[in-house]
């Protein structure tokens, strides 16, 4: 599936609150990268965690394979 999905600002981040979003880029790059990000309103948030995740093969819970 992480061939064929990203998460994107619009289609994913601006979509969930701000916890879920932070708790992506902590998981998929980088606590520190989070915690940088967490001062962010969360339009910004959306954009710049969809560059954290860029290309990273990062999924949502709900998308991955048991």
């Amino acid at each position: 599936m992480a061939e064929y999905w990203q998460p994107t600002a619009q289609g994913y981040f601006a979509r969930v609150s701000k916890q879920p979003a932070l708790d992506a880029v902590a998981e998929g790059s980088t606590k520190e990268a989070a915690d940088n990000l967490a001062r962010l309103k969360k339009d910004e948030l959306a954009k710049e965690a969809e560059k954290a995740l860029k290309d990273t093969g990062w999924l949502p819970a709900i998308l991955r394979m048991a």
